[in-house]
């Protein structure tokens, strides 16, 4: 299947004090990926079982000027953060209208993500602040639809909604008071996509059968 996704990720450093310093950061970008699985169907009615791994390129940067987040005056800070991969493992319900399969969707979700903090003092020389790089569960939902060509082959496509939570970390950090810092992190996505499903096995309803 290949499609597009939309990432929104906030950073929220815990250091800054009790409300702590947001920084958001959205990015968009290709998914590409498969996925397997199977169906039962009674009459117009179907229940299925899919799991999907997806590659993607939805990784970000955004600068950050010399009076933001307590910065010393005239230093710079890049925060890069991204996934270049995610996963589900997901119930789908549906019905089947003559060769068109309309299904809701939902279940588990993982994904890795990296976040890099790194500051650029007056002089030009750079150091990495802090690194975050994690696999995170969350929850996945949408719907979809599917269309059987032939006995063997149909077309799909999906709207997916993954959201990953809210996760208390630390890192450790190699300038001065980012020693040690404490961020809560949280990363949402909204991916659309489209792709090809290719049935294994005899028919054995006579309605059109979707996978």
């Amino acid at each position: 299947s290949v499609g597009s996704g939309s990432l929104t990720s906030t950073l929220t450093d815990r250091f800054q004090g009790a409300f702590g310093t947001d920084s958001s950061q959205t990015q968009d970008g290709l998914v590409l990926g498969g996925q397997a699985g199977f169906n039962v169907q009674k009459c117009n009615t179907v229940f299925g079982v899919e799991a999907d791994l997806t590659w993607t390129d939805l990784n970000s940067s955004r600068g950050y000027g010399p009076f933001s987040a307590g910065l010393l005056n005239g230093a710079t800070d890049h925060i890069d953060r991204g996934t270049n991969w995610l996963g589900s493992v997901r119930t789908r319900t549906g019905v089947v209208v003559g060769d068109l399969f309309l299904y809701a969707t939902g279940g588990l979700a993982l994904a890795d993500f990296k976040t890099t903090g790194t500051r650029t003092l007056l002089n030009g020389t750079s150091a990495q602040l802090f690194q975050l790089d994690h696999t995170t569960f969350g929850w996945v939902a949408g719907v979809g639809t599917e269309y059987a060509i032939n006995d063997k082959i149909s077309l799909t496509g999906s709207a997916l909604y993954y959201d990953f939570g809210t996760r208390h970390t630390n890192a450790d950090a190699n300038i001065g008071s980012f020693a040690q810092r404490d961020f809560d992190e949280r990363n949402t996505l909204w991916v659309t996509r489209m792709g090809v499903n290719i049935k294994l096995g005899d028919r054995a309803v006579a309605h059109e059968p979707v996978k």
